[in-house]
C-alpha cells in the first residue's frame, strides 16, 4: 500500500498543471457552497434568533391602551407585583425585560421634523442591543444619562450628530401632549425598513414621556424554545388568575408566543433556506459535471501511463486504487485552501459588521445587512462532498472505459 501512495503523490506532482486545475475546480465549489450555507444561516439567525431574542420574546404579555390610562394607575403597582411574582417562579422563563412604546411620536431638530418610534429598554437590554446593532458613534454605555440612541437614517435625514439635543412630541396614555428633551448619546447602523426610524432611550425615559405606570409589553425569554406552547399555555392561565383577583378584563392582558407574530419571519426563513438549498444542489450538479469532465480527460492523458503500470504487473485494481488516492489527496488539500478562503472572507465581513445589501434587502431577508455565520456542520458537509465528488468522478471514468494492456500502451 506504501508504494501504492508514494507512486500517486508522485503522480500529483509531476502532473501538475492537471492537478493545479482540478484542483480549483473543487477549491471553487468549496468556496461557493460555505459562502452559500453561511449566507443562508446568517439570514436565519437574523429573521428567527435575533428577532425573538431582541424584539419579540419568546413570550410577551402586552396590555392594552385601557390598563395604561391614568385611571387604572392604582391597578399597576399590585399588577406588576402579581407578574414578577409569576414570572421569578415560572420554571420555563429564563428571564424577562420591560419594554415602552409611546405612539405617535415626532422628533424635532431645528426647523426639521420627522415621525419616529420610541423605544423604551432596561438596562439588561443594552447586551441584545449591542449584538443586533453595530454603534457607528458615540457610546454605548450602561448609564446613558438621559440619553438616546438614533439610526443613522435619522441622522442622515435630520443632519444630527452626537451630542446634538432633539426634541420628541408623544401622545401620552390619556391623548396629551408631551415634549421632551434629549441629549444624542449615538448613532446605530439600521438594519432594516422596520428599524431605521427607531429611537432608543432608557426605560424610565421612555415611561415618562409616554406618561404611564405600566410597559407597554413584557418580554420573556423561555429556557426551552421547543416547549413554547406549553409555556405560554401555564403563563395564561396564571396570568388569567391574576386578573380575576385585580377585576380586570380579560382583553386587557393579551399574552403570545413568537409563533403568533413571526409568519412573515418564519416564512421569509423557509424562503430564504429552500432557496439556498436549490442553489446549492444546482451548484453540485453542474461542480460534479465539471470535476467528471476534467477526471475524465486526465485519464485520457495518462493512458499511456496507466497501460505501462498494467505492463509491470499493477492489478487493475492497484491502478484504480493509486487514482483513487490521488483523488482524496488532492481533494484534501484543495478543499481545506477553499474552506480557509471562506473562513478569512466571513471574518473579514463580520468585522466590517456584516455584508449591506441595501433597504430593498429587508423585506426578502428581513434585514439589508446580513453577518454570515460558519457552522461544523456545514463545514463537515462540504469536506464530505469535495472529497465524495472526485473519488466518483475519478472511478466512474475508469469503470466506464475498460480495455487491455495493449490498447492503453497503443494511446490513441
Amino acid at each position: 500500500m506504501n508504494i501504492l501512495i508514494k507512486i500517486a503523490i508522485r503522480n500529483i506532482r509531476r502532473n501538475f498543471s492537471t492537478t493545479l486545475l482540478n484542483g480549483a475546480g473543487i477549491s471553487c465549489t468549496a468556496i461557493l457552497l460555505l459562502l452559500i450555507f453561511s449566507l443562508s444561516k446568517g439570514i436565519e439567525t437574523f429573521i428567527v434568533q435575533r428577532n425573538i431574542q431582541f424584539e419579540t420574546g419568546a413570550l410577551s404579555i402586552e396590555f392594552d391602551k385601557q390598563l395604561l390610562r391614568q385611571e387604572n394607575n392604582e391597578l399597576a403597582i399590585p399588577l406588576l407585583k402579581e407578574i414578577e411574582s409569576k414570572l421569578k417562579n415560572d420554571r420555563n422563563v429564563a428571564k424577562y425585560s420591560y419594554r415602552v412604546y409611546p405612539p405617535n411620536c415626532i422628533l424635532y431638530h431645528g426647523e426639521n421634523q420627522i415621525k419616529v418610534n420610541p423605544n423604551g429598554m432596561q438596562k439588561s437590554d443594552l447586551p441584545l442591543f449591542q449584538d443586533m446593532f453595530k454603534v457607528l458613534a458615540g457610546k454605548l454605555e450602561d448609564e446613558n444619562k438621559g440619553e438616546v440612541l438614533i439610526s443613522d437614517g435619522i441622522s442622515k435625514e435630520l443632519n444630527i450628530k452626537v451630542k446634538d439635543k432633539i426634541t420628541i412630541m408623544a401622545q401620552s396614555v390619556d391623548g396629551t401632549i408631551n415634549l421632551e428633551e434629549y441629549p444624542v448619546g449615538g448613532i446605530f447602523r439600521y438594519t432594516s425598513l422596520a428599524n431605521k426610524y427607531n429611537v432608543y432611550m432608557d426605560y424610565n425615559k421612555g415611561m415618562s414621556l409616554y406618561n404611564s405606570k405600566l410597559p407597554s409589553k413584557i418580554i420573556i425569554q423561555v429556557r426551552n424554545l421547543d416547549n413554547i406552547e406549553e409555556a405560554k399555555k401555564i403563563l395564561k392561565t396564571e396570568i388569567t388568575s391574576i386578573q380575576e383577583s385585580l377585576n380586570i378584563p380579560p382583553s386587557y392582558i393579551k399574552i403570545s408566543s413568537y409563533l403568533d407574530g413571526i409568519g412573515l419571519a418564519k416564512s421569509l426563513s423557509n424562503i430564504n433556506r429552500y432557496s439556498m438549498m436549490s442553489l446549492a444542489f444546482f451548484l453540485l450538479m453542474i461542480s460534479f459535471v465539471g470535476i467528471w469532465s476534467m477526471q475524465t480527460e486526465n485519464r485520457i492523458l495518462r493512458e499511456k501511463e496507466t497501460g505501462t503500470m498494467l505492463s509491470f504487473g499493477f492489478s487493475g485494481r492497484s491502478v484504480r486504487t493509486i487514482y483513487s488516492i490521488e483523488s482524496i489527496y488532492m481533494g484534501s488539500i484543495y478543499t481545506a485552501i477553499g474552506i480557509t478562503v471562506v473562513i478569512l472572507i466571513v471574518k473579514s465581513i463580520n468585522l466590517q459588521g456584516g455584508v449591506f445589501l441595501g433597504e430593498a434587502a429587508s423585506f426578502a431577508f428581513g434585514s439589508s445587512i446580513i453577518n454570515p455565520i460558519l457552522t461544523v456542520k456545514d463545514i463537515s458537509i462540504t469536506i464530505l462532498l469535495c472529497l465524495f465528488y472526485p473519488l466518483l468522478a475519478t472511478l466512474i471514468s475508469l469503470i466506464e472505459n475498460k480495455r487491455n494492456t495493449i490498447e492503453y500502451l497503443k494511446n490513441k
